[in-house]
């Protein structure tokens, strides 16, 4: 099993409360160098992937006047780039 995450402290600490065979990958899943070498160490150590739970995602509350356009990006390219892409590079 392998969990990807951006922050190593969170990743090290959820690998630690996994029993179990499990792998941290630090990634950032908006950055598609990192979704490929994701997919390539998941491949390279596991030789197949069986399943696939993309559970990214942000919150940051503002009021529609307050959102930037910066934030608007950020959260599509998080909450649905993301999620496509990985599953796009998943089932090459």
């Amino acid at each position: 099993m392998f969990n990807a995450g951006r922050q190593p402290a969170q990743l090290d600490a959820a690998v630690a409360s996994i029993s179990g065979s499990v792998e941290a990958v630090q990634v950032d899943v908006t950055d598609a160098a990192d979704l490929e070498r994701l997919f390539a160490t998941m491949r390279e150590r596991a030789g197949r992937i069986d399943i696939l739970v993309a559970s990214s995602g942000m919150s940051k509350h503002a009021t529609q006047d307050a959102i930037a356009e910066e934030h608007f990006e950020r959260t599509f390219d998080l909450h649905v780039c993301a999620m496509v892409f990985k599953y796009k590079r998943r089932c090459r």
